[in-house]
């Protein structure tokens, strides 16, 4: 598939220890995420509270091996690139587990020490642009300012193809003014915002409050986290004050999309004066956007899942996301044996729509690319 498709991958995952971050950090953190132990109290970048693995029942496919070195505590290049050699990835996108509980941080200083270290450890340990390996700048929503001092820091490294925000979390939610410094220095690195959702397991205090069980939690958080977040970039206008900057909505599927069209677009005509700002209606703006397709839907009639498809303009607003090596992964098999998809519209999924917002400094071969956007 990589010769026929190039596939890019926009959301893998390390599982990331820790307790080598603590070289790049003073006292009082260096000392705290040296000696953690792992077994009496969570990560200092939260946790989650649940059996992602279920007692070591899930597994990935049969390769045992890679997948308890990249499920285990700590990745590297060598199993990165085995992997992307196993699925047949052209280019794949390193998210760092840990962070996605950055936003649920309240203490500040807590939060812009793990966003820094863990930047210097990519850079140190996991990114390689030559071979395909990019990874994204992780931002510390809670103090914009900073965040953006991080960005000025590092959005240069050619290892680093967009910038990372946590869905679960933030407050206010992301189309506040409240976070321009950090739109302000992503657009001057051209450098696209991807809004990861998150999750905590049932037993955390999110979106998903109150619920029980690992299933329950984890079918809604995610999705509501982004539709939260997607809510918030649409009405509060930041395609009009951003128009060159990309965001991209990952780990949420896609059949929230269309309900947030023409949802939104009916209390917008309802409520224009509220949204003065706003120059088209809310569902234009929503195809705007980029939506990874992990977890990717499949209901028994294939029928509605090509009618989403082409409610959403997915040939040009979707992008293949795999999620590996967690339990739930999509291979990207799932956008090729679609039989109502065109090859260039699985070109595109598969690829080509990555390679036009994220800011890839270069192809296997060696040849430099500038970024460019859809618009």
């Amino acid at each position: 598939m990589a010769s026929k498709y190039r596939i890019v991958d926009v959301d893998a995952h390390y599982q990331d220890d820790p307790r080598p971050l603590h070289k790049y950090m003073e006292e009082p953190w260096k000392s705290r995420i040296r000696d953690w132990s792992g077994k009496y109290y969570r990560q200092v970048g939260g946790g989650i509270t649940h059996d992602a693995m279920m007692g070591g029942r899930v597994r990935v496919g049969k390769h045992k091996e890679l997948l308890q070195r990249t499920q285990g505590i700590e990745s590297s290049r060598e199993s990165i690139l085995e992997t992307m050699e196993m699925l047949d990835f052209e280019t794949i996108i390193m998210v760092p587990s840990q962070l996605l509980q950055l936003a649920n941080i309240n203490d500040k200083d807590r939060a812009n020490v793990l966003a820094e270290a863990h930047v210097q450890y990519m850079l140190d340990d996991i990114v390689d642009p030559e071979k395909g390996i990019y990874c994204c700048l992780p931002v510390p929503s809670q103090d914009p300012v900073e965040a953006a001092k991080l960005v000025e820091r590092y959005g240069a490294e050619p290892g680093f193809c967009a910038i990372l925000f946590v869905t679960q979390g933030p407050m206010p939610p992301l189309g506040d003014r409240f976070y321009d410094p950090i739109y302000d220095a992503a657009e001057k690195f051209k450098l696209p915002c991807i809004l990861h959702s998150a999750f905590s397991g049932p037993d955390a205090n999110t979106y998903a409050h109150g619920f029980g069980k690992w299933s329950e939690a984890h079918g809604l958080d995610f999705a509501i986290s982004n539709m939260i977040q997607l809510t918030s970039l649409v009405m509060q206008g930041v395609k009009e004050r951003y128009p060159k900057l990309d965001f991209i909505l990952q780990e949420s599927g896609i059949f929230y999309i269309p309900q947030m069209m023409y949802r939104l677009d009916n209390e917008y005509m309802r409520r224009r004066s509220e949204t003065p700002w706003l120059k088209k209606l809310p569902s234009e703006y929503v195809k705007d956007f980029y939506y990874g397709t992990q977890p990717l839907e499949l209901p028994s009639n294939i029928n509605h899942l090509k009618m989403v498809f082409e409610m959403i303009d997915a040939p040009n607003t979707l992008m293949y996301a795999s999620d590996y090596p967690h339990y739930d992964w999509d291979h990207p098999s799932c956008i090729e044996r679609l039989t109502f998809l065109s090859e260039q519209d699985k070109i595109n999924i598969l690829g080509e729509n990555a390679r036009k917002v994220m800011r890839f400094k270069y192809h296997p071969a060696g040849i430099e690319t500038e970024a460019t956007t859809k618009r």
